[in-house]
């Protein structure tokens, strides 16, 4: 009896390899590479591929160190005939759409220009940098009252403030 279970075990997971490399004709990539305003290759970037219907994610990836990716998905909910499109992002620059795109005929790989990511542009005005000592400071061997910071100090005498 457990020569046939172990028998039928193998099958189900012979048949199920078989089953999940038997797909993989149906996998679509989507290349291409990542760079900054001057053209200069930017790695390891985020790059996600979406469908452009409903923008949901099809596969998500970065940006190797000359900023080329490569994204391969079977297309889950999709076909080829439908659009996508890439998005880009780096910390500091705008995240960046690519054009929307359709799988040519019987293609399953789609080349993309490079996608430039400009920096984003943040202006500081006036920064003030302040800080205050809290009003009860706990230290090893003593407990200390910062009465410059107490509303209480506000014309009234030490004695007044320490009572």
């Amino acid at each position: 009896m457990k020569m046939k279970q172990l028998a039928a075990t193998i099958l189900l997971v012979a048949g199920l390899y078989a089953l999940a490399f038997s797909q993989t004709s149906d996998n679509h990539a989507v290349l291409g590479a990542v760079a900054d305003e001057s053209g200069a290759p930017l790695a390891f970037a985020t790059v996600t591929w979406h469908r452009a219907a409903d923008s949901s994610l099809v596969k998500a990836g970065l940006s190797d160190e000359k900023g080329q990716f490569a994204l391969e998905s079977r297309l889950p909910g999709g076909t080829p005939t439908d659009t996508y499109f890439v998005r880009a992002s780096q910390l500091g620059l705008q995240t960046t759409n690519s054009p929307v795109f359709r799988f040519p005929e019987h293609e399953s790989r789609q080349q993309l220009n490079a996608i430039r990511l400009l920096p984003l542009a943040t202006d500081l005005g006036e920064v003030t940098v302040s800080a205050r000592k809290p009003f009860i400071e706990r230290k090893m061997d003593r407990l200390v009252l910062n009465v410059e910071n107490s509303i209480l100090a506000a014309g009234s005498s030490a004695f007044e403030v320490l009572e």
